[in-house]
């Protein structure tokens, strides 16, 4: 065999073995990569979080349709704990509507002066808009969340552990997408469907304070 052989193997050789280094280097650094990602967090701990927000503002649009009648309206809807103010404004009618509740009392007022009160909201709602707004469960729904009651059925959930559907009160509830805040995810578009009666929500701002801060 001669030198020129010799020397040609030895480069051969030496290719192969930083080759194999370098796809050896490669392989390494695969399961890093998949090492940093957290799984999402659990619905406990997402339903844990949800139920400690007593505060919170959102305001979007909320449609709705009963039978053949329909209408939609901007809202406002403040949380303070059991406390909520509800605003209603836009194509709803030339006035906007607020409504006040506090355990056991709920007020209506028009941008005319008059007003109206009941101990249900949901009645005062029907009297005076003829719409159908389930505002007690809604407190919870809102922000992802069954209210406290027994549930119609199992609900469901999607890859992040968040609520896709559940059925409460007789009202089945879908929440159709989420925004992210801070780490935690609040709904951006629910709909609820009661028989003939259906509403939607589309929310554009959230404003939890310093809630998860």
């Amino acid at each position: 065999m001669t030198r020129k052989t010799n020397n040609l193997i030895y480069l051969m050789s030496g290719f192969m073995l930083i080759l194999l280094s370098g796809l050896s280097g490669c392989a390494k650094k695969i399961p890093s990569v998949a090492s940093n990602q957290s799984p999402p967090v659990s619905w406990q701990t997402k339903q844990k979080q949800l139920a400690a927000l007593k505060t919170f503002e959102v305001t979007g649009k909320v449609g709705y349709t009963h039978e053949n009648k329909g209408g939609s309206a901007s809202i406002q809807w403040q949380q303070q704990g059991d406390q909520y103010f509800i605003r209603l404004y836009g194509p709803l009618g030339s006035e906007s509507v607020n409504i006040e509740g506090y355990p056991g009392q709920i007020t209506l007022t028009r941008s005319n002066g008059y007003t109206a009160s009941a101990k249900s909201p949901e009645a005062l709602l029907h009297k005076e808009l003829q719409w159908q707004i389930p505002v007690s469960g809604l407190q919870h729904w809102l922000k992802g969340l069954p209210a406290p009651e027994k549930l119609d059925d199992k609900p469901t959930f999607d890859d992040q552990n968040r609520l896709t559907a559940l059925e409460q009160k007789g009202w089945k509830i879908k929440y159709l997408s989420y925004i992210n805040l801070g780490g935690i995810d609040m709904p951006e578009k629910i709909t609820l469907e009661n028989g003939s009666t259906k509403l939607k929500f589309v929310f554009k701002q959230w404003d939890l304070g310093n809630a998860f801060q």
